[in-house]
């Protein structure tokens, strides 16, 4: 039987064949180099494509790597409620009814983890069902049945499929796997693009590029040593990304890096430092699309100009005070109206200009740069263009309250003014102010990082709980980095009926807690009593959760 048997074989018995899959099957067991199997080899086959789930050999070893990632406690199995976190760090859409059918079908004994074997399992049928919906999908758009596309519908099919990705970057894997303008594309040349795709993390050549020079510059070891094996700290991660283009919210940057530094390390190899960029861009064009929907309700293809204008500014691309569109973006205009594809192509444009601005600017938007300057002015009193001496010492107390005052700190305040005055001239002119602001925003971040990260070492809280806490508190504070009690009791009363004697008992845990002075709590206060809530079954809240009484002892 030759390959082309083989694969012809495969689809009889409802095997959709990877031509890779197959060559390296042949490769490995044709062991007269004849180019057919004998049937003791095609014996030999069928048992391994069993084994691996109809995975090459490299594919399985990748996700032995990410099932190991996953495998926080070393047990050798990973929490079936992950399944999505996985799909997600490994860049396949799904959803979470998806994972949820698939987890019923290999957790035989409904223990709630599966292990490598059953995870193999669950690949190859989301694997399946995405071939399934290719393969419809290439029939729908294909002239006369033919399932394939042009290039130029490629992108289309991405976005129906579930895909975040822009035409840059699907025109350079289509250019890297070869194919042609007017080249038809089959399901088989689909899935090569859609690893090449997912291999490069969505991103273009210059992004990533980008993305490398950033890993150099504070990644560990020696410049030649392998990429592979040099990491970054995740502490440094507003730096690189500010080095890329991108700045965040430290509550939207922890949420991020969560989801990439899965092993909670607190490093990120190149590989993992794409996927964190990726799931930057991805979420900025969730925003995109949630835009374009608010208002384009009747899913009619196109903004009015007033629409287009009011969508620009909820994205951040225009001033508020703006009231007409600028003149590149009226001239995609027709009859009044812009197509969603014009105003995509618009928001990226806005996008990449900015992410040049911020990378020349050392991370700051141009209202910041503003702002900054204004401050700065305030403390320059004689208008000389330098914050002098004199002008400094209250410059000082004002960023550094805490150093000022406190001996202890005095050599870290005179270490960081000395870096900052990099001419040592006792000044500090406008860009070495917007280093010291700088210098004092990453040890504000640092402080909070280093916070967390204790603190869920010693909740023991899951990455995957840790990860729907945080969407809870994010959600009750509306994206900002504290709550307050009134919110947090209003958030438990559902499952903790806030009667006198509960409402006390959980004021009293809150000020145990949270900072006397601020009286408020950030999301590490929020694990804290979260954790202690649930040890000790406030109010009967595990069961009033559905939670599991007698979960496994590894996880706590």
């Amino acid at each position: 039987m030759d390959i082309a048997e083989f694969g012809d074989f495969l689809r009889t018995i409802g095997i959709e064949p990877m031509k890779h899959v197959l060559q390296e099957c042949f490769d490995e067991f044709d062991e007269d180099r004849s180019g057919q199997l004998s049937f003791d080899e095609f014996y030999k086959v069928m048992t391994l494509l069993a084994q691996r789930e109809g995975f090459s050999k490299t594919e399985v070893q990748d996700f032995e790597a990410v099932f190991n990632k996953f495998d926080a406690f070393c047990h050798d199995e990973i929490d079936v409620q992950e399944l999505q976190q996985v799909l997600m760090y490994v860049g396949i859409p799904t959803t979470i009814s998806d994972c949820q059918m698939v987890a019923e079908i290999v957790d035989l004994d409904d223990s709630g983890y599966v292990d490598f074997q059953e995870f193999l399992m669950c690949m190859r049928l989301f694997r399946d069902r995405e071939l399934a919906e290719l393969k419809n999908k290439l029939q729908a758009l294909g002239a006369d049945d033919s399932e394939s596309i042009l290039p130029c519908e490629m992108l289309n099919l991405l976005h129906s499929t579930g895909y975040v990705a822009d035409q840059e970057v699907v025109n350079e894997v289509l250019q890297e796997i070869g194919i042609e303008a007017e080249e038809q594309i089959g399901l088989g040349s689909l899935w090569k693009f859609l690893v090449i795709f997912r291999q490069r993390e969505g991103l273009t050549r210059a992004e990533t590029m980008r993305v490398r020079k950033a890993f150099k510059k504070y990644a560990s070891g020696d410049e030649g040593d392998d990429e592979l094996i040099r990491e970054v700290q995740t502490d440094d991660i507003p730096k690189l990304l500010r080095l890329v283009g991108y700045t965040l919210a430290l509550e939207d940057q922890k949420q991020l890096v969560a989801q990439v530094d899965i092993d909670r390390s607190a490093s990120l190899n190149i590989l993992e430092l794409k996927k964190l960029v990726r799931f930057v861009r991805e979420r900025r064009t969730r925003d995109l699309q949630a835009t374009i929907n608010k208002y384009d309700r009747s899913d009619t293809g196109v903004l009015s100009e007033r629409e287009a204008l009011k969508a620009l500014k909820d994205l951040g691309c225009l001033r508020e005070e703006l009231s007409v569109l600028p003149p590149e973006v009226l001239e995609d205009l027709q009859e009044g109206f812009l197509s969603h594809a014009a105003f995509t192509r618009s928001v990226q444009e806005y996008d990449e200009l900015r992410r040049r601005q911020l990378i020349d600017s050392g991370g700051y938007t141009m209202e910041q740069m503003e702002q900054l300057r204004r401050q700065f002015s305030y403390y320059d009193w004689d208008d000389s263009g330098d914050v002098s001496k004199k002008e400094l010492v209250q410059l000082i107390v004002d960023v550094f309250p805490d150093m000022a005052f406190d001996p202890d700190k005095r050599p870290l305040l005179l270490q960081i003014m000395r870096e900052t005055d990099s001419d040592s001239n006792g000044k500090l002119d406008f860009s070495e102010f917007l280093q010291l602001m700088r210098t004092v925003e990453d040890l504000e971040q640092l402080t909070q990082l280093q916070k967390e990260r204790s603190v869920i070492d010693e909740t023991r809280f899951t990455s995957n709980e840790v990860s729907e806490f945080r969407n809870i508190f994010l959600a009750v504070t509306k994206g900002e980095p504290r709550m307050n009690l009134a919110d947090f009791k209003e958030m438990m009363s559902p499952v903790c009926p806030m009667g006198d004697k509960n409402s006390h008992a959980i004021s009293a845990m809150w000020m145990e807690i949270c900072d006397s002075g601020s009286k408020m709590f950030d999301f590490p206060d929020f694990l804290l009593i979260m954790r202690r809530l649930l040890d000790m079954n406030f109010a009967n809240m595990n069961q009033r959760l559905g939670r599991v009484s007698q979960r496994k002892t590894h996880q706590f």
